[in-house]
């Protein structure tokens, strides 16, 4: 398992709060929290600097002086899958004119630009990397009776297949 799919892994872990056995929500809720507190470190990587922040506040600000505005003269943003995420809607004439402008900006903050590059990078590096978690094993007899196969899946890394019987596979016969 790579770092990057314990994020799927919490998610499954989300997905099984549907089961009220006692003891298995007490092991899924310690591996989740421990899963989150060392995602929240490897996410300490990239976080921004203030030199960073300074030239993303900067960038924003352009974006926004240079969008069309709304009645309310707020500036307009572009429909938007993620609510995360804030596209400007810029003027097609003004396109050239903003893109200089970033490029100046990120000129004068180069040094911060790289530096975060270089968190981007090693973050993607590390969310790449195997992960080395050891995680509260959940043994199979503590598995909910009724859980479904979608909700096993998610989280299999978590459990302990240990007391499953194994089946042996009697060899084929070959059929003339």
């Amino acid at each position: 398992m790579k770092n990057h799919e314990l994020y799927g892994l919490v998610e499954g872990i989300r997905q099984n709060y549907v089961y009220k056995e006692g003891k298995f929500q007490v092991l899924i809720r310690k591996d989740e929290k421990f899963i989150i507190e060392e995602l929240k470190l490897m996410e300490e990587v990239r976080k921004y600097d203030e030199d960073y922040k300074k030239y993303e506040e900067e960038v924003t600000e352009l974006l926004k002086e240079s969008a069309l505005k709304d009645e309310n003269g707020n500036p307009k943003l572009l429909p938007n899958r993620n609510p995360n995420i804030k596209e400007y809607d810029i003027p097609r004439d003004k396109i050239e004119q903003v893109k200089k402008k970033r490029e100046a900006l990120t000129k004068k903050h180069q040094e911060a630009v790289d530096k975060q590059k270089k968190k981007e990078e090693e973050f993607i590096k590390l969310m790449n990397e195997e992960c080395d978690l050891e995680f509260l094993l959940i043994p199979e007899s503590r598995l909910p009776s009724d859980i479904n196969g979608e909700h096993l899946a998610m989280i299999d890394p978590l459990i302990d297949w240990k007391d499953i019987p194994v089946r042996k596979k009697k060899p084929t016969k070959k059929v003339k």
